[in-house]
Parts: C-alpha cells; sequence; structure tokens
C-alpha cells in the first residue's frame, strides 16, 4: 500500500520527500516524555519540506510512491533487495528472477542448449533459441550442445543448461518417464565413473565460446546416487566451469515438488533428494553489477555467507 500520493513529484527532488520520509520513520515510536527529541526532529522535517516546497514546481503524472520504496526495511535508504538462496516457485520464475538480479548486460537473445519440450519458457516472452540434440521436440537448432556446430561466436546474453540428471534405469517399468523428464539415456556406467559429469567440459567450452562477454551461463544440475555413491555433479560443474574461464557468481536450491522414484527401488539407504541446483556463472572476472561508467558497482556491506 501506497504511503502517501503526491500530485507533483519530479525525480530531481524525489530524494527531498525520501528525506522528510525517513526521518517521519525513525521518530515513529518516540513517546509524548520525549518532547525535546520529538521537537528536534519536527525541526528537520519541517526545513526539509520547506526546501523541497520552495522549489519550483514540475507538474508531472500522478505518482504513488511504496512505502517499500521510501523507507527500507533497516531504515536507511538502501535499496538492498536480494535473491533467496532458496526457491520454491517454477525453474520459469527462477530464470526471469536471475535475469533481473544478475544480468550485467541484456540477456537477450537466450541460447536454451537443452530445450526439450520448452517448458521453462511456457508463458514467456523472451526472446529464446531453442537447441536440442533430439529433432522430434522441433528446436530451431538441431544439435548436440558438447559441438554446437554452426552456432556463431560471442552470440548470446545468456546460456541455458539442463543436462540429463540420471543414468538409464535397466528394465525399470517407468523408464519412459525418466527418459522424458530427465534424459536418462546417456552412459553412466563403469568407464564414467557412475556419473554424468564427464558431459560437462565439451559443453562449457562451446558455452564459453558462445556468450558475449559478461553473459550469464545459468545451470540446472542435481546431484544423484549411482552404484551404492553418493555423485556431487554441482561440485564437479561449478570446478569445471572456473576451470573453462567462468566465473561461478551463485548457488540457487531449487526445491522439487515431485521427486524422481523409480519401480526398481526397494529399499532406501540415502535421502531422498528434493531439490536440485541453479547455478549462476557469468563470463567475465566479476560478478557485480555494473554501474553507468562500465565499472563495477561494489556492495560496501560484506554479506553473511
Amino acid at each position: 500500500m501506497p504511503l502517501t500520493v503526491y500530485r507533483n513529484v519530479s525525480r530531481k527532488h524525489l530524494h527531498r520527500y525520501v528525506a522528510e520520509f525517513d526521518f517521519r520513520w525513525n521518530a515513529r515510536k518516540v513517546d509524548e516524555g520525549a518532547c525535546l527529541a520529538r521537537g528536534a526532529v519536527n525541526k528537520v522535517v519541517n526545513k526539509q519540506a520547506e526546501l523541497a516546497f520552495a522549489l519550483p514546481r514540475v507538474r508531472t503524472k500522478r505518482v504513488a510512491v511504496p512505502l517499500q520504496v521510501i523507507v527500507s526495511p533497516n531504515c536507511n535508504g538502501s535499496t538492498y533487495a536480494p535473491l533467496s538462496s532458496v526457491w520454491e516457485a517454477s525453474d520459469g520464475d527462477l530464470l526471469e528472477a536471475m535475469f533481473k538480479f544478475y544480468a550485467t548486460i541484456p540477456p537477450e537473445p537466450i541460447l536454451d542448449s537443452t530445450y526439450n519440450a520448452g517448458r521453462f519458457w511456457k508463458g514467456s516472452k523472451r526472446r529464446v533459441v531453442s537447441m536440442d540434440i533430439n529433432p522430434q521436440y522441433k528446436p530451431m537448432i538441431v544439435g548436440d550442445n558438447r559441438k554446437m556446430t554452426g552456432v556463431p561466436s560471442k552470440k548470446y546474453g545468456a546460456v541455458i543448461y539442463d543436462p540429463p540428471h540420471v543414468g538409464p534405469q535397466g528394465r525399470d517399468k517407468s523408464k519412459k518417464r525418466f527418459d522424458v523428464d530427465f534424459g536418462a539415456t546417456v552412459e553412466c556406467g563403469k568407464e564414467q565413473d557412475w556419473n554424468l559429469s564427464y558431459l560437462y567440459p565439451p559443453f562449457l567450452k562451446q558455452a564459453k565460446r558462445i556468450l558475449k562477454p559478461n553473459g550469464l551461463l545459468l545451470a540446472k544440475i542435481t546431484d544423484m546416487v549411482n552404484n551404492h555413491k553418493s555423485k556431487w555433479p554441482h561440485c564437479d560443474f561449478m570446478r569445471m566451469a572456473e576451470e573453462a574461464g567462468f566465473t561461478v557468481c551463485d548457488l540457487i536450491i531449487k526445491v522439487r515438488t515431485g521427486p524422481m522414484v523409480s519401480t526398481k527401488w526397494k529399499e532406501a539407504h540415502h535421502a531422498r533428494k528434493r531439490h536440485c541446483f541453479w547455478i549462476v556463472c557469468r563470463n567475465g572476472d566479476d560478478c557485480e553489477r555494473l554501474n553507468g561508467t562500465g565499472d563495477t558497482t561494489r556492495r560496501r556491506n560484506i554479506q553473511p555467507s
């Protein structure tokens, strides 16, 4: 809800209104017994109001100033608004939030290198180029994302990567669902050390090539249990991304609403994985946003990890 409404507001003088309400907010709990303190605050508020309204009034559209814009939660006028490290909504919503939060250059055009049925983009108006190795999904580019034959260099502002999460399930009666939902057709045996991390280096090399400088690589990675041992692909991916020249900026936990289940599984020995990871990488040396001069805007406060 708006705190108040001004009929004549210009951006040039908005800081005066912000300062006024900053004082009002900080003095909101002053009781009648603290008259001197209240009087001091009122004098400052009145002086600022006089300065604001003595200046020429610039007629603009009617503007409602929201409370969260005028007064931040820590009451200092800060615009600090972090992205949560745990996400319980859809992948599509999270992608949009990450574009807005992390992008330092326009993310479009976006290459979805593992497009499949395109479920990430349902209802999205983003300019997405679809790529998939399976022609049945009718992607714009039919090809292997480890080779990306014919894809031009430094073309994309963002690349999306959602590789297979589990290996083949043998005679599993639910095999069709695993194939479609989790890409469980890629070799994941003894020769591959029972994991799928061998897919990452050739893809990362190509992603580095086709991304614009400071473009984003957003990868959805899920850990798994194979051959009775836990595998940690998300750790492998971050290490390999750094080796490929990316800067790994963040890791967001995405909560699953329907964890994968196989009809072959008879007894549980490991915790049920109800989450995956979205790993945020930048094709550059810095994760900070860019200011108007092209330099990185350093955050003054160290954030708790």
